[in-house]
């Protein structure tokens, strides 16, 4: 595999993502050996998956252009690598990324090629998350019901892969386009009912119990 070949980068990048998890300060004490990784290896997949580390530590919103040209460049060495995973998580960045700067036309764009990739690399866990990321564009475009159909798919296709954010994630997607077409009153019934049917859902239970929620969300 190619963490493998790459041991140490790959060793180091998930130390810092799990540490990233638990406290970000923790993982910031490794960006000076991430940094390294993402700017001097020798292989194009070492650089990129570093790359990909080093995204975590930019996540303040003046960081956002620096974000994006990382991302640029991860698809390039993702490409040169020909690694089909490290080139679907650069998509996915840059979608993110150009989607925070409100170029939606590009982050539409992007979204397209994830999709054809995620199809090409048949991996489960990518046809999730490209249902999600269609969700999200679904609602800008005020798509609501098309929104309501893709969070059961998300929901459906997560409980089915094991995903564990698969009713928070299709929760949101479902409860801002209800928002758009029903009233806070069915909102808050449909809440209740979701609660009884999922208790060990925590999720379910805070939207449920935060009228407020129904109102800012």
């Amino acid at each position: 595999s190619s963490c493998g070949r790459h041991l140490r980068a790959c060793l180091v990048v998930r130390r810092a993502l799990w540490r990233w998890w638990i406290a970000s300060r923790r993982a910031r004490r490794l960006a000076p050996e991430i940094t390294e990784i993402a700017a001097s290896a020798a292989d194009p997949w070492a650089r990129a998956y570093g790359i990909y580390a080093r995204r975590w530590l930019l996540m303040q919103p003046d960081q956002i252009h620096e974000r994006l040209g990382e991302a640029d460049t991860m698809l390039a060495l993702a490409r040169e690598a020909r690694s089909g995973e490290l080139e679907l998580a650069a998509h996915s960045n840059r979608m993110l990324d150009l989607f925070e700067l409100a170029r939606i036309p590009e982050a539409r764009r992007e979204l397209q090629q994830y999709q054809s990739l995620a199809e090409r690399l048949r991996v489960p866990r990518y046809r999730y998350r490209s249902l999600h990321y269609r969700g999200l564009f679904s609602l800008v475009d005020g798509r609501f019901d098309e929104a309501v159909g893709l969070a059961q798919q998300l929901l459906d296709t997560g409980r089915r892969i094991g995903a564990r954010d698969a009713a928070a994630t299709a929760g949101a997607l479902w409860l801002v386009a209800r928002r758009e077409t029903g009233t806070a009153q069915e909102l808050a019934s449909l809440l209740e009912q979701l609660q009884a049917q999922f208790p060990s859902t925590p999720f379910w239970k805070a939207a449920a119990m935060s009228r407020s929620f129904l109102i800012v969300l």
